[in-house]
C-alpha cells in the first residue's frame, strides 16, 4: 500500500485473498489493488505553534501545497519537524483528511511547543581566583524564527570572559547556514 501511496494514490485499497490448500499444506496469497485516483496536497493546516512560526515547520515539510502526495514523504516531514527540538516528540502528528474533492487532500499538522529557552547562574569561590560568578541565557527558538541564540559570561578575581552566540539555520529563508560567535576574555597577572 505504501508503495502506491507515494506514487500520488492516497486512497488506495489493498485486499488479501488467502486460499489455503490443507492436504497440500499450501497458502496461495494474491492481493487486489484499487488504486483509485492520484491525489494532490490541497492544503497544509498548522495547529498548536503559539510560538513558532509556521514558515518554520513548513519548511522542513518535504511535502508542499500543490505537490503529488506521498506516504513515505509525510513520515520524513513528521520526523523533520520533530529534530528541530521545538516541540514534544511524541506530540507531532501529521494527519490526512479529504479535500475539496477526490483528487485533493489535506494534511493537517499537529504540534505541543515546549520551552526552548536556558537561563543558568553560579558563584563559587576558589583560592586562586577568589569569587567567581557565572551566568548563562540562551534560546534555540528565539522569537519563534528557530534562530539560535546564547549569552554566557564569566567573572572572578582574576579574569572575565564574555561569549556571545548566533546561529540562522536557514539564512534569508535560503539553504545556507549563518553562525557567528563572539569572545572576550581578559586575565589579570597578580603579583
Amino acid at each position: 500500500a505504501t508503495y502506491y501511496m507515494d506514487q500520488g494514490y492516497a486512497y488506495a485499497n489493498v485486499n488479501p485473498n488467502i486460499e489455503t490448500d490443507p492436504k497440500k499444506r499450501l497458502v496461495k496469497l494474491s492481493y487486489d489493488i484499487e488504486r483509485g485516483k492520484k491525489v494532490f496536497v490541497e492544503r497544509i493546516n498548522i495547529r498548536g505553534n503559539s510560538k513558532t512560526r509556521d514558515k518554520v515547520i513548513r519548511r522542513e515539510m518535504t511535502l508542499a501545497e500543490g505537490d503529488l502526495y506521498s506516504a513515505t514523504k509525510q513520515d520524513v516531514s513528521r520526523r523533520r519537524i520533530q529534530a528541530l527540538g521545538y516541540f514534544e516528540d511524541e506530540r507531532v502528528q501529521i494527519s490526512t483528511s479529504k479535500g475539496s474533492s477526490d483528487e485533493f487532500i489535506v494534511l493537517d499538522v499537529e504540534v505541543a511547543e515546549r520551552s526552548t529557552g536556558t537561563f543558568q547562574i553560579g558563584a563559587g569561590f576558589s583560592s586562586d581566583e577568589a569569587f567567581i560568578l557565572q551566568a548563562q541565557i540562551a534560546d534555540n527558538n528565539m522569537m519563534g524564527r528557530g534562530q539560535a541564540w546564547q549569552i554566557q559570561a564569566q567573572v572572578s578575581g582574576q579574569r572575565q570572559i564574555l561569549y556571545g552566540r548566533f546561529q540562522d539555520p536557514y539564512f534569508l529563508d535560503s539553504q545556507w547556514t549563518l553562525g557567528v560567535d563572539l569572545y572576550n576574555q581578559s586575565r589579570g597577572f597578580g603579583s
